[in-house]
């Protein structure tokens, strides 16, 4: 029986990859597999993390602030958003 974590890529592995290319700062590979995971879980508050985080990461500040202000208004406690909103 298929559940909704069927409906697309593993999200965890998704998330997982993406941490490593961050982790390596291969930024550009990074929002691929972002964009790849948020065609599948398009609300979902890690990948907007991550979004945001990258743009901080490559000095795109309005745009990590757009991410930053949507992640917190889906997760208003969210402890990486308000971290970076910091």
């Amino acid at each position: 029986m298929s559940g909704p974590e069927d409906n697309g890529p593993n999200l965890a592995a998704l998330l997982q990859q993406a941490h490593a290319l961050i982790d390596r700062r291969r930024y550009a590979q990074a929002r691929q597999f972002l964009a790849t995971a948020a065609a599948s879980h398009p609300d979902n508050p890690q990948l907007l993390y991550l979004a945001a985080f990258i743009d901080y990461s490559e000095g795109k500040l309005d745009d990590a602030e757009k991410t930053v202000h949507t992640l917190l208004l889906q997760d208003p406690e969210n402890y990486g958003g308000r971290t970076l909103r910091a």
